[in-house]
Order: structure tokens, then sequence, then C-alpha cells
């Protein structure tokens, strides 16, 4: 499954800033972006960063881009979108709490905001900060169609990463901890996602001949470290072997 993050706005965006101005929108959804980016990388995902540039990149053009993924995987991706909130422009205001949104209706991407909403209301209330919830349809998320959410083809969904004009919120943004606790949120929930979405290809591999890859069926991801923590609760991890006979 192809992961993609698409990094809110741009440097040529008006206002999405701190009242003080010591925080950018656009740069510190850049900078989450790319350490989910990097970590995934690492861990052997298919991830990759919708918008590579600094300057803000159309709506219209982010959805074909996402669009063009989902069409090059078969269908095998989701979009989840970095942003910060703001309730008003100039000065400080009251409003606090991260919040993640889905469009309107029952969606493709429900489930993966439920995931990431589950994660969130782990991490952020032990930090002393606030979780938004909207439970009026049965889940935690909040729904508008965005045009990004309404528009992409793959199940997506938007997360507003705290008020960068409220001063404590903006202080935890700003902060190596908030860093941190936003980026684990972000990678802990993408990979519960992938690993489920790829739970029957435990670390599969494919032969052909010689040839040995380390893939699922049809080149997809296999999911490296579910078996491992499977294995790790003491459950016993054995290989089954299926194939076509040569004919």
């Amino acid at each position: 499954m192809r992961i993609l993050i698409d990094n809110g706005h741009g440097e040529n965006t008006p206002g999405k800033c701190s009242p003080d101005k010591r925080f950018r929108e656009y740069k510190y959804n850049r900078v989450i972006a790319q350490r989910v980016h990097d970590i995934l990388d690492s861990k052997g995902y298919d991830v990759k960063i919708l918008v590579p540039e600094t300057t803000d990149i159309s709506l219209k053009e982010r959805v074909r881009r996402a669009n063009s993924e989902y069409t090059k995987t078969s269908g095998k991706a989701i979009l989840v979108s970095i942003h910060c909130n703001a309730a008003g422009m100039g000065e400080w205001k009251n409003a606090k709490g991260w919040s993640i949104w889905t469009s309107k209706g029952q969606t493709k991407g429900d489930k993966l905001a439920d995931e990431i909403y589950k994660v969130g209301s782990k991490i952020f209330p032990m930090k002393g900060r606030k979780v938004l919830s909207d439970f009026k349809d049965g889940d935690g998320d909040y729904e508008s169609n965005f045009y990004i959410l309404a528009n992409t083809k793959c199940p997506a969904c938007l997360i507003e990463n705290f008020f960068m004009d409220n001063e404590k919120d903006c202080k935890f943004l700003l902060s190596p901890e908030g860093i941190e606790a936003i980026t684990a949120l972000h990678v802990d929930a993408i990979i519960t996602i992938n690993d489920e979405f790829n739970k029957n290809n435990l670390k599969s591999k494919i032969l052909v001949g010689e040839t040995k890859k380390k893939e699922g069926p049809h080149g997809e991801k296999r999911s490296n470290y579910l078996s491992d923590n499977l294995k790790k609760l003491g459950f016993k991890i054995i290989r089954l072997k299926t194939g076509t006979p040569p004919r």
C-alpha cells in the first residue's frame, strides 16, 4: 500500500502563522511530513510526499497527484493531509486541541481516521493536550467536504495538529516533545493501518524460479513488523508455503 503524505499550504500562502510569527504552518507541516516519511521509508514502507515543493500547490493539482498514485497502485493507496488549526487571524485565541477530519457521510476514509483518532486519544491526553471529538455519527472524527477529502479516490483524512494561535498549543507544537509526539502519532497509526491492509502478507516471499522477492502477491508490500510483534507476545510463527508447480 502506498502512503501519500500531503503537507498543507506553502511559503506563499497568506497568513497561516502564529500571532508572534514564530510559527509558520507550511514549514511545520513539511517538517512533520519529512520526519514521518523518513521513519516509514527506513522501515520499508511505500511512502511518498505529495508536495515536495515549498510553494503552495493548488488543491486541484494535489487531488490530481493523489488520484494518479491511486491509479498507479491499482487502488492501494491512502492519503493523510497534515495541517495545523487556527481560530482567527492576528491575535491569540482560546480555541485549542487536536482533531481529525473526513468528508461527510460514510466514506473509505473513516477507518483510516478511526485508527489515527485512537492513537491521538492515547498520546496527547498523557501530555496534557486536548483531543477534540465529534461523536454524532458514532466516531470521533469531524466531517466536512474539504476539497482534498471530497475529491480524492483513495481513503483520505485531514489532521489538524492543534491551534497555532493558542499560546499553549503553539508552545507544544514548537517544542521537541511536541514534534516527537506528533511525528509518533502519524507513524504509529499509519503502520497499524498498513499492517492491517497487508495482514495476509506476513513476512511473505515470492519465489519465481531461482528469484526470491520479499513482497506479497502482485507486488504488494509485505508486513514485517506485525509478525515480529506477535512473536514478542509469545505466538509461534510458522511459514505456510503455497505455490504453482512447473507445467
